[in-house]
């Protein structure tokens, strides 16, 4: 349990689940635990819990975006599956509240699940309580519970045990088995080039270059279909022409 003057932070794992406290991860001044789940034969996860005063507190950290920040910043060395549950007060039904803090979680990969309200009161509703997830592909059901004690609701969710499984795809690439690299630079060494410069546009001066160039890399590297497996990575575009 992390503590501050302001409440604390805790975190109740069943005795069943191997993990361990990563309290290297961990700032003072800032009320948050984080823990590592290690089920047997796959890569641990990283779980954190965090707490943050409202800014009417007397006990919010005066620096607190920037220890959070600097906080989140250590999370992608990691390079692991990360989920941070909690408390932010900040109001995530309107977009203009705490930006600074929104867009900290956005630039470390961290996408909000949470949709509706956490806190309803007779005057107002808001949704202050989050899980954040860098993978959130394995975060298959969020859900906020009506807890039926005050104005706050319960969060929760439900992560896949295993990993996702992607379909195989097939893709075009060059084979490189027997590519010499020495006997492709004589050959486009001795390449006539005069067509080339007999353009006076530069786009086609461009299109008869690329055409000389891909028959003498086709000699040495074929284009050849391979089936890949793996996620598959959008933000890669296909090459046009």
């Amino acid at each position: 349990m992390a503590s501050g003057q302001g409440g604390g932070a805790g975190v109740y794992i069943s005795s069943s689940i191997p993990f361990q406290r990563r309290m290297d991860l961990e700032q003072e001044d800032i009320e948050y635990n984080w823990i590592e789940i290690l089920f047997p034969k796959t890569k641990g996860f990283l779980v954190g819990i965090i707490y943050c005063p409202p800014d009417s507190s007397k006990h919010l950290c005066a620096n607190f975006n920037c220890k959070f920040e600097s906080m989140l910043s250590t999370i992608p060395t990691e390079n692991k599956e990360c989920t941070l549950s909690g408390d932010i007060n900040c109001n995530y039904l309107v977009s203009s509240d705490h930006k600074e803090i929104k867009s900290i979680l956005t630039y470390f990969g961290l996408k909000q699940l949470i949709s509706s309200p956490t806190r309803i009161t007779r005057e107002s509703k808001t949704l202050i309580d989050v899980i954040c997830s860098n993978v959130p592909h394995n975060i298959f059901a969020v859900k906020v519970i009506p807890a039926g004690l005050n104005d706050r609701e319960l969060i929760g969710c439900a992560r896949r045990l295993n990993n996702v499984r992607f379909n195989p795809r097939i893709i075009t690439c060059r084979n490189f088995a027997n590519y010499d690299r020495k006997l492709f630079c004589e050959e486009l060494n001795y390449t006539n080039l005069e067509d080339v410069y007999s353009f006076i546009s530069v786009n086609e001066a461009w299109a008869s270059l690329r055409d000389t160039l891909q028959q003498c890399i086709g000699k040495h590297a074929h284009l050849i279909s391979k089936k890949v497996k793996g996620r598959l990575c959008p933000w890669l575009m296909p090459k046009s022409g």
